[in-house]
């Protein structure tokens, strides 16, 4: 990852999984703006070689967005605003949770909720800004 397309450090390393395989991550910071991407492999001979560079714009609003998922313990609520309302609920629509957020991130502890599977929403002035599966491991 790089802000300006010159400074790079790496957000994410993986064990080979052989040739023709798919690997998937998330950039759980990026900046406002412009935000450059690349890859680097390593062939089984130890020669390394950089994938083309790709951009992605974020802009300084960001939606809400939530992780780790799945997780164990806590999760992270990001780029909330003071006064949305934080609403968890299990499959069968039962209401876990309902919290008024009180800054722009908040971390809510999950624990000792059963394993399954969970909706996250959050509300701001009245508009679901975000509706998200959450899964408790």
């Amino acid at each position: 990852h790089s802000s300006d397309a010159n400074n790079w450090k790496s957000i994410y390393t993986s064990a080979p999984k052989g040739s023709n395989s798919n690997y998937v991550t998330l950039d759980n910071n990026p900046v406002p703006g412009n935000n450059y991407y690349r890859l680097l492999t390593t062939d089984l001979d130890g020669s390394q070689r950089y994938s083309d560079v790709k951009s992605v714009s974020f802009s300084s609003s960001l939606l809400p967005n939530v992780y780790p998922n799945p997780t164990s313990g806590s999760i992270t609520i990001r780029h909330i605003k003071t006064g949305d309302v934080i609403v968890l609920t299990d499959i069968t629509g039962r209401q876990m949770l309902k919290k008024q957020a009180n800054a722009e991130t908040q971390m809510i502890d999950i624990h000792l909720l059963a394993q399954g599977m969970y909706f996250m929403s959050v509300m701001r002035d009245g508009v679901k800004v975000m509706n998200d599966k959450i899964t408790k491991l």
